[in-house]
């Protein structure tokens, strides 16, 4: 319970707290796929969505935009998905022509 909690706080206050080693791995593969020219797609259930969410908040504040994020799916997740949603359109050029958040 305490390291989810830990994950909300992080996600709530933009990634400001030290990472994870999935967010830094997260962070990584944002950066891999951008050097190289891949596209990412994600799919994340429960507490997936927060280290997703955490990491892209980390990468954006840190210097990293406009990530190839081609899709990115919710199921059941702790993160404020329209927040994530925001934040892909404003720091990485995303342009939604459906957004879908799934909730079970």
């Amino acid at each position: 319970m305490l390291y989810a909690a830990y994950d909300k706080t992080n996600d709530l206050l933009g990634g400001r707290l030290p990472l994870t080693t999935a967010e830094k791995a997260n962070v990584k593969l944002y950066n891999y796929a951008k050097q190289n020219g891949y596209q990412i797609d994600l799919s994340n259930h429960s507490r997936g969505g927060l280290t997703a969410s955490v990491a892209l908040q980390y990468a954006n504040r840190n210097g990293l935009t406009n990530i190839p994020i081609r899709e990115s799916r919710f199921f059941g997740t702790a993160t404020n998905v329209q927040s994530y949603k925001n934040n892909l359109v404003e720091n990485n050029g995303i342009k939604w022509k459906h957004f879908c958040y799934i909730y079970k």
